[in-house]
Order: structure tokens, then C-alpha cells, then sequence
């Protein structure tokens, strides 16, 4: 969390993960895409969804937990939601398949994870 919080500027100015690169293939392509054309299983995670409705989803769980614990701001990976907010293109890490193995800064890819 320090490099996150110190290093990269709260995730404004780079996010920091790590991959299993035996399960990478060919070279890493860093782009922008349409989030309802980003395809990936978030770490943590076993069904592929878009960007999209993921990043749907955590709004959603963020301004319940929001709600729930009564507070003005949000807390943990959900205070890095704005960050995408109003963005037409979502930033996302893929190799040479298109695979994505990271959409910076809300998660990395459960297929590409250090077990």
C-alpha cells in the first residue's frame, strides 16, 4: 500500500501488480479501450465480464458500503473509482492475444495471478 499510496500517487500516477509470466504470452500491449469491449476474470473471481459492468458493479458496492457505514468518502479499492469516472476509454494490460491481465488501477486478472 505505500508504493500505491507514496510512490504512484494514491494509483493517479501507476499501479503496481504482479502476474505468473509463464501464463503471459508474447509482448504486453498497454492500451485504451472501450470498457464494454474489455473482457477479463478479476482476481478474485471465477466468471469473464466487461469492464463495464464491473466497474458498474463496484460503484454499486461502494455506495452501499458507503451508505452502510455512514460515511461521506470511500474507502479502499472503491476510492479509486473516480478515477474512471466520465472516461469514455478504460486503460487495460494485455498480451499479445488480447488476453487482459490488468485493468489499472480497479484489478488485475485472476488467470495470471502468483499462486
Amino acid at each position: 500500500n505505500e508504493l500505491h499510496d507514496e510512490i504512484c500517487q494514491k494509483r493517479t500516477l501507476a499501479t503496481i501488480g504482479t502476474h505468473d509470466l509463464s501464463l503471459i504470452s508474447g509482448n504486453l500491449v498497454y492500451d485504451a479501450r472501450d470498457p464494454d469491449e474489455i473482457g477479463l476474470i478479476p482476481l478474485g473471481k471465477s466468471k469473464l465480464v466487461s469492464a463495464r459492468d464491473f466497474y458498474d458493479q463496484l460503484c454499486r458496492d461502494a455506495e452501499h458500503e458507503r451508505k452502510l457505514k455512514k460515511r461521506n468518502q470511500l474507502s479502499g479499492l472503491h476510492k479509486y473509482l473516480t478515477l474512471l469516472q466520465d472516461q469514455h476509454d478504460f486503460p487495460c494490460l494485455s498480451d499479445q492475444d488480447r488476453y487482459v491481465i490488468s485493468l489499472p488501477p480497479l484489478t488485475n486478472s485472476e488467470r495470471t495471478k502468483v499462486n
